[in-house]
């Protein structure tokens, strides 16, 4: 029997249970009302993704999903510039 682990976005009501939710998830708070809080939300979604959930995932059309949001979706969640990447955790999905 299978498990599902469900996540959540800390100071949000986002849950997610893989790569392509978590996807969802992202562009269901890039689209809220700009923010001081949408930016915050955005940028702890970013920094929240489980390195084990990549390696879990089967659908490499999601992983695939997730490396192009890192490198071109919102400003909260894409990789820091070059010499800031070291504790990212989207460093190790690369």
């Amino acid at each position: 029997m299978t498990q599902i682990i469900e996540y959540r976005t800390p100071g949000t009501r986002m849950c997610w249970s893989n790569v392509r939710e978590w996807c969802d998830c992202g562009y269901v708070l890039n689209r809220r009302r700009l923010s001081h809080k949408r930016n915050r939300d955005l940028e702890t979604h970013g920094m929240c993704m489980p390195l084990d959930l990549i390696y879990r995932e089967t659908e490499l059309e999601a992983v695939d999903l997730a490396i192009w949001f890192y490198r071109h979706g919102p400003i909260g969640i894409r990789r820091p510039q070059r010499g800031h990447r070291g504790d990212h955790p989207s460093t190790p999905i690369f």
